[in-house]
């Protein structure tokens, strides 16, 4: 009897271990395999956790031009005495209040942790041509519907914000902030 014992013990061992090995194959799978095309819409920015509506990765290959050093040094100037953002009525007007929201809220966030008191204000203009001065910065969100291209663009103290698409105007949006909010994806990765 109790040779028979000793093998019901070897295969509930058997078991146990094809059982554990079972469950740590899957995590590498999930870890390595999965995770890499799971969306990736947080962020940990000095300790709060923003959320944003598309995927960051997606986002990152939003153009921008000149550069993300201008935009971001057109943003995050000190001399700065206010932030104006600007929107042209249209049927877009939700997608466009949903993003202008969140990149307000955002946006005084990171003034909010630089130390800067810049007043954030939103209004609507009759045309998308503008122009800002070194101390008054207007960001333009520009919808689907008067948008031919998906892009982050600075020109005469000017952020212009478009997408060709609903989903192509979030991502512009959330590139614009990916570079205010200095997100670097190697650091999520």
């Amino acid at each position: 009897m109790s040779s028979s014992k000793l093998v019901l013990k070897k295969k509930e061992l058997i078991l146990v271990f094809i059982a554990l090995s079972l469950v740590i194959v899957s995590f590498f799978l999930y870890r390595y395999l999965y995770k890499p095309y799971e969306p990736l819409n947080f962020y940990d920015y000095h300790g709060q956790i923003l959320t944003f509506r598309a995927d960051l990765r997606e986002a990152k290959n939003v153009q921008v031009y000149p550069d993300d050093s201008t935009i971001f040094n057109m943003v995050m100037n000190p001399n700065l005495k206010n932030v104006t953002i600007v929107f042209v009525p249209s049927k877009d007007n939700g997608i466009v209040g949903v993003d202008g929201f969140e990149v307000s809220r955002k946006l005084a966030i990171a003034y909010n942790y630089s130390g800067y008191r810049i007043p954030i204000k939103g209004e609507p203009v009759d045309s998308y041509e503008l122009s800002g001065t070194n101390d008054s910065l207007i960001i333009a969100l520009i919808p689907p519907v008067f948008s031919n291209d998906t892009s982050v663009r600075a020109k005469n103290n000017v952020i212009l914000i478009s997408g060709k698409t609903y989903k192509d105007f979030d991502l512009s949006t959330i590139r614009f902030l990916m570079i205010i909010l200095e997100i670097k994806l190697s650091d999520l990765e």
